[in-house]
């Protein structure tokens, strides 16, 4: 064989190990693009199935977060019927406070009475001394008159002279007035000069100073010993 041959030989050979890595190499690049296309393929289906849990989870968030939206506004509503209920609940207490308040103040009036009636109770009189037309001159029984008065005062079984005096219905009541005045005035007077002092005499002016009965009846002074 000639050196010529031989040569060709060697290319031949060498041009086959060339093809066949050639060919290897074709091989080995497809399959690795192949293994790539199938890794990449993997994560976006993980990442949809992950995306699709994140769409149930969210799915699944609605209705909880539906309801503690709900828990809010039922608060709410409660809290708001409590308010409309409180002003009622406030006003029936305001009402029923006012209503015991009154009671109270009516028996402390009405046991107030009858204290003051108790301590008022009289224990001598009344005695009653007659006067003239427009005149405040003393009757000259008046010291006679007023004998039980003073002594029961000075007895200790009262402890003051309660003077009123009256006017019949004739005549201008301003004038009426000032001479039923004068009248317990020149009264009190007398009950001084027997011997009571300021401290146990009471002029008292009474509710009506029209006095009942006929005209002379009406003209009169009263005078009640009183203990308490």
């Amino acid at each position: 064989m000639s050196d010529k041959d031989e040569n060709r030989e060697e290319n031949a050979v060498v041009a086959i190990i060339i093809g066949f890595a050639v060919v290897l190499a074709i091989a080995v690049s497809f399959w690795a693009a192949f293994g790539a296309i199938s890794l990449s393929g993997k994560p976006a289906t993980a990442s949809a199935a992950a995306s699709g849990g994140g769409s149930t989870s969210a799915a699944a968030t609605t209705p909880a977060a539906a309801s503690a939206s709900a828990a809010p506004a039922a608060s709410s509503a409660t809290d708001t019927a409590a308010a409309a209920a409180a002003p009622a609940a406030s006003t029936d207490a305001s009402a029923g406070t006012t209503s015991a308040t009154a009671a109270a103040a009516a028996s402390a009036v009405a046991n107030g009475a009858a204290a003051n009636g108790a301590a008022a109770s009289p224990v001598a009189g009344p005695v009653k001394l007659y006067f003239d037309t427009g005149r405040n001159d003393l009757p000259a029984t008046a010291s006679a008159d007023l004998a039980p008065i003073v002594e029961a005062i000075k007895a200790g079984r009262a402890s003051r002279a309660v003077v009123s005096g009256f006017h019949d219905k004739t005549g201008p009541a301003n004038v009426n007035a000032e001479v039923s005045k004068a009248r317990a005035l020149a009264v009190a007077a007398a009950l001084r000069a027997a011997g009571l002092t300021d401290a146990q005499i009471d002029l008292r002016k009474p509710q009506e100073t029209t006095g009942d009965g006929n005209n002379r009846e009406a003209r009169r002074v009263e005078v009640t010993a009183e203990k308490g």
